[in-house]
């Protein structure tokens, strides 16, 4: 009995995938459209639902589309019996296609009961995170802590993050916008204040201690009152009137599902902050604040539609900049690059800054009015340090494999990296593992047939790992675009029976860099950049750093902070 199993794709089905994957996505925008249409302006907490958000972190909706198309493709092809899914969504929606057309297809999911409790309580465990949120926020509020609205009212907004990776020994080290305050004017320096989006569960106070003796900080909590808590905690189960109307998806009636997902992610965190980033700054126009300009860590999720959504409702004659300070897979991440009813929506800002002039055209790639500019690449400074690459010549040849976040993701380029290893078996190779922070990497090994002897797990800091390599192997993080600013050749390993997440923009020059979908793929990669000369690695070094990574000047660092 033939069938599809849709977490096993060969590799010229993965790849027929990605080609779906890039047909469908004007069709997706125009169901996504339809969904703007009807919500019109009827809710601030519908234009920032997760079924909005275009973010395959939130919303599989358009994933699973993809995978239906697939399916399509491949059972007209063949007389297929069985469809074995990646999830239980996916499975409702293949399902559902198949009873429209009568087709006796098996369409199959184990979903074991962790997962399945998972799904249903889904919505309450969001809810009551939100609940937790409210009461740290409300419990560490300080009304001594506004700004007199005689005296400094005039302020720049700079949207920021606390994490604790951020403070060592007592101190505070900001990570994303790194020489901004050390290359102003002091009058300007004073008006900025960055606006926190906390990660911290504990100890808040001590950690907010130490940011304020460092620089200037503005707490939402201290601004917002118990009634925008519960406004932002019970919206949801409210607004839902936009159900009662049909969605296509081509002519395919995605309605239900459309329903399903909002159910399940009605109460998200991310969605819930937006709706209080949008309460913020009506409070700070109560409050006679005057934003003069305000800067968004654009990423165009939710929380920060409603960042933008308020800062041109309450403050529409101030400046708003969206900065992207970091380079992702624009074709797999589609919610960094704004559609026009976004803009139409009032959730993008005036101004998105980039730090390259290469990013230009995937912004405005959707949506060819946006006003767009290029930005100091504050976070990758450091990649203008040729003092850095400096490195004593070693006979091996040293390969880095950067593993990202992502378990599935480390787990597939790791196991691919392993048969090579085991293939090509070349002493005057050197395999070093560069495991992301927050990846479990024992749990990794644990999993793995085993563990080659000649895999050594560094500790070093990024730059200085990549910097003594010869070429580096990742995924979808952005350290692949770094390694290439350095003039290291790059591998980016596809992940089996999934859409790519490549980092690199399709305008870098192949020279440097390959995709590859099997073991064989990469020992070729590995071959041609083996033979790369020096000479072009530095010319290949100076191309990337002038059209990606911005340095800090007095040209760009006006584009980010435009003040006369």
């Amino acid at each position: 009995m033939k069938q599809i199993d849709l977490n096993n794709l060969s590799r010229e089905n993965t790849k027929l995938l990605n080609d779906i994957y890039d047909d469908l996505i004007n069709d997706y925008h125009k169901s996504i459209d339809s969904i703007y249409n009807i919500v019109n302006k009827k809710s601030i907490y519908l234009y920032l639902c997760t079924t909005l958000s275009r973010n395959h972190n939130l919303s599989n909706l358009f994933i699973n589309l993809c995978y239906l198309e697939l399916v399509k493709i491949l059972v007209n092809k063949d007389n297929i019996k069985v469809v074995k899914c990646r999830s239980f969504e996916q499975k409702i929606l293949i399902k559902q296609y198949f009873k429209k057309l009568n087709k006796n297809i098996n369409v199959e999911y184990k979903e074991i009961l962790n997962d399945k409790l998972k799904r249903y309580i889904a919505p309450s465990v969001d809810f009551l995170r939100n609940i937790k949120i409210s009461l740290r926020e409300l419990f560490h509020r300080n009304k001594d802590r506004k700004l007199d609205n005689n005296k400094e009212n005039e302020i720049i907004i700079i949207d920021t993050f606390l994490i604790k990776s951020m403070f060592k020994n007592g101190v505070y080290r900001d990570r994303y916008y790194l020489g901004l305050l050390q290359n102003i004017d002091d009058n300007t320096k004073k008006k900025i204040y960055f606006c926190p989006t906390i990660l911290i569960n504990d100890d808040l106070n001590k950690y907010i201690d130490i940011v304020n003796k460092k620089e200037n900080f503005i707490f939402k909590f201290d601004y917002l009152k118990i009634s925008d808590y519960l406004f932002a905690l019970f919206i949801p189960f409210f607004k839902n009137s936009f159900f009662k109307k049909k969605i296509f998806f081509k002519e395919f009636n995605i309605s239900k599902i459309i329903k399903r997902e909002y159910h399940i992610n009605r109460f998200h965190s991310s969605t819930f902050q937006g709706v209080l980033n949008y309460l913020f700054f009506k409070r700070l126009k109560e409050n006679n604040i005057k934003v003069i300009l305000a800067v968004d860590w654009f990423e165009n999720q939710p929380i920060d539609k409603g960042f933008n959504l308020g800062l041109n409702k309450y403050f529409s004659k101030s400046e708003t900049i969206g900065y992207q300070g970091f380079i992702l897979s624009y074709k797999y991440n589609l919610h960094l690059v704004p559609i026009s009813k976004e803009v139409e929506a009032g959730l993008i800002p005036k101004k998105i800054c980039v730090i390259g002039d290469g990013l230009v055209p995937f912004i405005k790639k959707y949506y060819s009015k946006l006003n767009v500019k290029t930005a100091p690449a504050f976070r990758f400074s450091y990649l203008y340090n040729d003092q850095l690459l400096n490195k004593t010549e070693d006979t091996n040849y040293k390969i880095l494999v950067a593993l990202p976040i992502s378990y599935s993701q480390s787990y597939n380029i790791i196991t691919q990296i392993i048969k090579v290893s085991d293939s090509i078996n070349l002493e005057y190779i050197s395999w070093f593992i560069k495991p992301h922070p927050s990846l479990d990497i024992s749990r990794l090994k644990n999993n793995l047939n085993h563990w080659p002897r000649n895999f050594e797990l560094t500790k070093e800091n990024f730059s200085k790992s990549i910097i003594n390599s010869n070429l580096m192997i990742g995924g979808s993080s952005s350290t692949c675009m770094e390694a290439l600013a350095y003039g290291i050749p790059v591998i980016i390993i596809a992940d089996y029976s999934s859409i790519l997440q490549n980092p690199i923009p399709n305008n870098v020059s192949k020279n440097m860099w390959s995709i590859c979908y099997s073991e064989k793929d990469c020992i070729n990669a590995l071959n041609r950049f083996y033979k790369i000369k020096n000479l072009s690695k530095k010319k290949f070094r100076n191309e990337i750093l002038k059209a990606y990574f911005n340095p800090i000047s007095t040209e760009s660092m006006a584009s980010i902070l435009p003040l006369k």
